[in-house]
């Protein structure tokens, strides 16, 4: 019995270094880059929400797949803490973490303020250690990296990440399955597959750089070689061209488009093998291949071959000889063509490096009339990029273009023949891996398009537009991917085209992730605002510590658009938030590149300062109403002013000083006390008439202190304004002015008389005021009455 149970535990053990030695292990070393603190660690826990906290000897320690933080007492801060060495750590039912520290103290660390306090009652339980398993421990002690030290197991955390502390530090381990590589069937150091293709055989064509095309079997048990005079060889045989497209056509001919090599085309005999009639670019013949270089190919519904002739330009094959820009056919493209597609309805779709060409095909070709669509720098619904690199049908109304460097470009494809085709465009902010796209491939059984860049497969899924990415995490390293189209087996395995090979992924490695990591905030669900605080920087993170790709965000805020901003950092920055109540939506990828069913929202407060309230607006508003108000009154009025003295004999001057007068006395400005000079004679009847009318009416009523401006011209019978005018024409003063100083003459006249009171002659002068009949009688006499009644004795 003892022997079988050594033999078990032996044969598990074996069995778990053996399964350490399949997966693909990854391991993290942590260190004071990181924000970790101490490399002594008594003890780890992940809590509720996927947080793992570490008790160490610097204090308490929360990882959230980021960066550490760091909590203890520090000067001033008034922590109860006597020390920050902590011994154990657990969470407590209302999300608190309990911890000991070596001293034997219990303390409770309260997450909303990030403060200790020290723990009474029922709080003061020591925590249970996590038991390891002995397969998890034989894992560990399988790696080169923990072999003869000492190593403790810490954690295994939710996501089977193993947490090893160790004389060199922290370290978190993780088993996974092995990143996706491409295979090559020969031993260069490079094998570029430039082309696939699966004939109606079911067979699988595979064409390199290196000269080599490859025909696989539908159930994959065999494969042979393409020689140069059309046999098919088990033996590694080259057929000497680099073969950059594969092409089938409706009489079961397959078409070889080379770089340098020209078109090739293969006839199926009878007995196996193939008839090769090659087709090249003469020179001196226009009816030739229009260049060597050949891209794509495609059939019309009347079986003539169009190609892709890249710097030939657009050809058609017609019988024996090409139709292209050379022989008569100047309108067709003759810019570098990259890529061929011909719809249903018979559209032909050219995609050069100087934007879209599209056109019916009619036939005589003649009758063909190509529209261009280009990128235009002022309109968001133009065509992305002008390089397009490829051309895919999606369902039965949509085309996919492909640019290198607009990202990917959908169109109707029943509005194809106008010149202003509209365009939605989808970049790196709506979640592509890139925006240089190189090749597409359309699975409808599972409604996804597959866009290939340099690094990554960027998985577009039309059943609800979300963008899942296969990173370099999941495709592994030292290779890139191609532009070749790819292509799907007889079996459903995706392949390819690398730098190293064919990369062959299953359709289980395919499906998107159902990994969901939680999102977590470092701020409470709802932030409350002060009226001085606009600026806001929020901290979050999805805990997913398995990434094998950097995780994106996308973030929405209501009312600012409904468009998803897509980030790969784990902060947002709102640099001016208005006074209102915004909900932030946040969602994210999990590590696998797949979007998860994670979305979170976070409210934000913000109370408004007074002038950001509704009422100060409406302050605002009625104030520059009336300011507009009393402008527009004035302008009436100085356009009034200039009617009614337009027909007085006035200087310039004087009617600006009218003019000025009129507005003080609307905006009661005091006028300067001026004194008059004494008029002569008089010439004009008109004006002489005036001035007496004005001295009579003036000096019968010279001891009415309410005697107006708007009397004396209803006196002498004329408008405020023309009384303004003609006072200033014959005295050159205001009637103000004029009436002030015939008061003060008067009043000159009664300080004459022995014993007359300072302020029995202000009020017979008409003043209401003594003091100000004084200041008056001083600014026109130039002493005040005091002393002119002094010097008059």
């Amino acid at each position: 019995m003892q022997r079988l149970l050594i033999f078990l535990i032996t044969l598990f053990n074996y069995m778990a270094i053996a399964q350490a030695l399949d997966d693909d292990v990854t391991i993290m070393h942590f260190s004071e880059a990181d924000g970790f603190s101490q490399t002594i660690v008594n003890q780890a826990i992940q809590d509720s929400l996927g947080y793992v906290w570490l008790a160490t000897w610097d204090g308490l320690n929360r990882y959230d797949g980021y960066r550490f933080e760091n909590y203890k007492m520090r000067p001033g801060d008034g922590s109860p803490l006597r020390t920050n060495r902590f011994g154990t750590i657990r969470q407590l039912p209302d999300g608190n973490i309990e911890c000991t520290t070596t001293d034997s103290l219990f303390f409770i660390f309260d997450r909303q303020t990030a403060t200790f306090r020290a723990a009474t009652g029922d709080y003061r339980r020591r925590p249970r250690l996590q038991k390891v398993d002995s397969a998890t421990a034989t894992r560990i002690g399988s790696l080169p990296e923990f072999a003869g030290v000492y190593a403790n197991i810490l954690l295994v955390d939710r996501q089977g990440g193993i947490w090893v502390d160790t004389h060199s530090g922290l370290y978190r381990v993780w088993f996974a399955k092995r990143p996706l590589i491409p295979t090559k069937f020969g031993n260069q150091s490079e094998e570029e597959v430039r082309a696939f293709h699966t004939d109606r055989q079911g067979r699988t064509w595979v064409a390199d750089k290196n000269g080599y095309v490859r025909l696989i079997s539908a159930d994959r048990s065999q494969s042979c070689f393409l020689t140069l005079d059309g046999r098919l060889t088990e033996h590694p045989t080259a057929f000497g061209e680099s073969v950059y497209c594969i092409y089938e056509d409706s009489r079961a001919r397959v078409w070889l488009g080379c770089k340098p090599g020209g078109l090739v085309r293969l006839s199926p005999r009878l007995y196996g093998g193939y008839d090769v009639k090659r087709y090249r670019h003469d020179p001196a013949d226009a009816n030739s291949l229009g260049s060597d270089n050949i891209y794509d190919l495609a059939e019309d519904a009347s079986g003539h071959l169009w190609i892709a002739a890249y710097d030939g330009g657009l050809n058609m094959l017609d019988g024996d000889r090409f139709l292209n820009s050379r022989n008569q056919r100047e309108r067709w493209p003759s810019a570098k063509v990259r890529v061929l597609h011909i719809t249903e309805d018979q559209v032909l779709v050219v995609g050069t490096l100087q934007g879209l060409f599209t056109a019916s095909i009619e036939y005589p070709i003649e009758r063909m009339h190509f529209h261009h669509n280009h990128r235009d720098a002022h309109d968001a619904s133009s065509l992305g990029y002008d390089w397009v690199t490829d051309l895919q049908p999606v369902g039965h109304d949509t085309l996919a273009i492909a640019t290198s460097g607009g990202g990917l470009c959908l169109a109707d494809s029943r509005r194809l023949l106008t010149d202003t085709i509209r365009f939605r465009t989808l970049t790196t902010r709506d979640g592509l891996a890139s925006d240089i796209c190189q090749s597409m491939f359309y699975d409808d059984g599972q409604k996804v398009l597959f866009v290939v860049s340099q690094a990554a497969i960027s998985c577009l899924s039309l059943h609800d537009n979300t963008v899942t990415n296969l990173l370099r995490g999941t495709l592994g390293e030292h290779f890139n991917l191609l532009d070749c189209k790819p292509a799907k087996t007889a079996d459903g395995h995706f392949l390819f085209g690398t730098t190293q090979g064919v990369l062959d992924i299953a359709p289980d490695d395919m499906e998107k992730s159902q990994r969901c990591p939680p999102i977590v905030f470092d701020c409470p669900n709802v932030i409350r605002l002060s009226p001085d605080e606009r600026r806001l920087t929020i901290r979050f993170a999805a805990l997913d510590f398995n990434k094998r790709v950097p995780i994106t965000y996308a973030y929405r805020i209501d009312g600012m658009g409904d468009q998803w901003t897509y980030i790969t950092d784990n902060s947002i920055t709102l640099p001016d938030i208005p006074p209102s109540t915004l909900q932030l939506h946040l969602r994210s990828t999990n590590g696998d590149g797949a979007w998860a069913d994670n979305e979170r929202i976070l409210t934000i407060h913000r109370r408004a300062a007074f002038h950001e309230t509704p009422f100060a607006w409406m302050l605002y508003g009625l104030l520059l109403t009336l300011l507009v108000v009393a402008v527009v009154k004035t302008v009436l009025y100085i356009r009034r002013l200039r009617h009614e003295i337009r027909d007085i004999r006035l200087t310039s001057n004087q009617r600006m000083e009218v003019m000025a007068e009129r507005i003080r006395e609307l905006l009661s400005i005091k006028e300067p006390v001026k004194p008059v000079e004494t008029v002569g004679d008089i010439e004009d009847e008109g004006d002489r008439q005036f001035a007496d009318s004005v001295r009579t009416f003036v000096r019968e009523h010279i001891s009415d202190a309410t005697l107006s401006v708007q009397d004396i011209a209803r006196a002498v019978g004329v408008s405020r304004t023309v009384l303004f005018a003609r006072m200033k024409s014959v005295f050159d003063t205001s009637p103000a002015n004029y009436v002030l100083n015939q008061r003060i003459a008067y009043a000159k006249s009664l300080l004459q008389h022995p014993g007359a009171y300072i302020a029995d002659v202000a009020y017979r002068s008409g003043f209401s005021d003594p003091k100000y009949f004084s200041r008056c009688f001083k600014k026109l006499v130039g002493q005040t009455p005091t002393d002119y009644q002094k010097c008059d004795r």
